[in-house]
């Protein structure tokens, strides 16, 4: 029997309801991570009807949260997306971004900036389409941090070792007093 690891499909969203005329489902992820295949991506619906589409390919993605409205090639009006609630999405597991970075790693690393110095220490990690946003706990407060080349200049895979950033512009307001995170007060 295969492992989950090396399955070639894995269960990625639920088809949870219908959303307007021409076909649009709401999926809610089942992976823990936003729904986050590309359009273009190819899906199967299991379990499979004997009559109603067994595999499309996706042609449209909103939302960026573990719930997104999707649209398929196959599907194109209500009757055909009221056949898919309730089924679960599969996909190729070599269709499936990855994160660059493995979250349960990440959740309290220490944050360097080159400029200010320790920010604190990775408390969440926000997952996206566009990039995910490491949640900062530290001196500064909550600084939330996208995770973009600009950005992230190194993670040790030592993780005793700090995270490198160098922060843009505005993402910590260059008048912000330190909060002493010992006492709960502004310094």
């Amino acid at each position: 029997m295969e492992s989950a690891s090396t399955t070639p499909y894995a269960n990625i969203a639920t088809i949870v309801k219908t959303q307007g005329l021409k076909g649009e489902v709401v999926v809610k992820s089942t992976t823990g991570l936003p729904f986050a295949l590309p359009v273009g991506s190819t899906v199967f619906f299991t379990p499979p009807s004997l009559r109603g589409v067994r595999s499309a390919k996706i042609t449209g993605v909103s939302g960026i949260d573990y719930s997104a409205a999707v649209t398929f090639d196959a599907i194109v009006d209500i009757d055909g997306a009221k056949q898919l609630v309730g089924k679960t999405i599969l996909a190729r597991r070599i269709d499936i971004p990855e994160s660059p970075f493995d979250p349960e790693v990440l959740v309290g690393r220490e944050v360097v900036c080159v400029e200010r110095g320790r920010l604190g220490t990775i408390v969440d990690i926000l997952f996206s389409r566009a990039n995910d946003v490491w949640v900062v706990q530290g001196r500064f407060g909550e600084v939330m941090i996208p995770v973009i080349d600009d950005v992230v200049l190194d993670v040790p895979e030592d993780s005793e070792q700090p995270i490198s950033v160098r922060l843009l512009e505005g993402l910590i307001d260059s008048e912000a007093e330190e909060i002493d995170t010992t006492e709960g007060e502004i310094r």
